[in-house]
């Protein structure tokens, strides 16, 4: 066996320990509402309002950087490495379809990387590094609330433990380019 095979059954026992072993009951709909982009509107509120109130003129800024950073991340990630890498997402995968407890549909077909990782963890660098920056504090929580989504996205079945893993380090990577570039330019 390969590195690469070696890699990818490693993922696979990840997810499974993950998806499988590691489920309860009352933990299912909990997950399936932290992976919902709707609960996240009242955080998504608190952030731009305490933008508005400790920045000032500046929440421009960060207005600007959390678009560009979630359109840069979700271009990359679902129109551009998706297709070219094209791995399946586990319910797709006919040695795991036995094992997939399908409390969620298993949507398109690519899953590497994860989309919803490479988001939520470049908004989570953009934001720490923007807070960090013009309000004086270090949200580290930030990074901690997109990992909870990402864990979500494996107990869900959606993504292997790698894709979120490479979506989160893809995200934190162009989030702290977008910063580099927002406080190069401005």
């Amino acid at each position: 066996m390969n590195w690469v095979d070696a890699v990818e059954k490693a993922d696979e026992f990840l997810f499974l320990l993950i998806h499988t072993d590691a489920d309860h009951q009352w933990l299912d709909p909990v997950m399936l509402i932290l992976r919902n982009p709707f609960t996240w509107v009242p955080f998504y509120i608190f952030i731009a309002a305490y933008g508005v109130f400790k920045t000032g003129n500046f929440f421009w800024l960060l207005f600007t950087a959390s678009i560009v950073v979630f359109s840069f991340t979700d271009i990359l990630s679902a129109e551009i490495l998706k297709p070219l890498i094209g791995r399946e997402r586990p319910c797709f995968n006919t040695d795991l379809k036995p094992f997939i407890r399908n409390i969620i549909d298993c949507g398109g077909i690519y899953s590497f990387p994860s989309s919803h990782a490479c988001n939520h963890f470049g908004l989570a660098t953009v934001w720490y590094l923007f807070f960090k920056q013009y309000a004086g504090v270090k949200w580290k929580w930030l990074f901690i609330w997109a990992g909870v989504i990402c864990y979500a996205q494996v107990y869900v079945g959606k993504h292997y433990p790698m894709d979120v893993l490479t979506g989160a380090g893809a995200g934190t990577i162009i989030g702290f380019a977008v910063m580099v570039i927002t406080n190069f330019c401005f």
